[in-house]
């Protein structure tokens, strides 16, 4: 597990675009949404993106892409968007934290980019 990968393609699948994500930064945004990086007081739950990287299931299987439902896409985007530098503990250097902060803007941006098109996303772990 090196790397996430998205894909956004044609309804015929074909493939549009390609965002790679290495887990150094994916790892620690993940946890910290498993963790509750949610408004407090909030009964959102993890996204089932999430929860499959964290029981290494669905997704983190070996079986090449895997379409995700835009329903799935949707919460990780509103997940992602909810970890804040506050998040993080003081043992992450603040470079660091703003570059999780970039990676997590970049992966929001490129799931809703597919959606606003009408392309099916796809995620894949390499």
């Amino acid at each position: 597990m090196f790397e996430v990968v998205l894909y956004g393609c044609t309804q015929n699948g074909a493939q549009r675009e390609r965002l790679s994500v290495n887990y150094v930064y994916m790892d620690p945004l993940f946890g910290l949404i498993l963790g509750g990086a949610r408004p407090p007081g909030s009964r959102l739950q993890a996204p089932r993106l999430v929860l499959d990287w964290h029981e290494e299931t669905g997704w983190l299987e070996p079986v090449g892409r895997v379409a995700v439902p835009q329903s799935h896409a949707r919460e990780l985007v509103d997940a992602l968007k909810l970890v804040t530098a506050r998040d993080f503990d003081s043992t992450y250097p603040d470079g660091y934290v703003q570059d999780c902060l970039r990676c997590a803007a970049a992966v929001c941006e490129f799931i809703e980019r597919q959606q606003a098109a009408g392309f099916a996303l796809w995620i894949e772990n390499v």
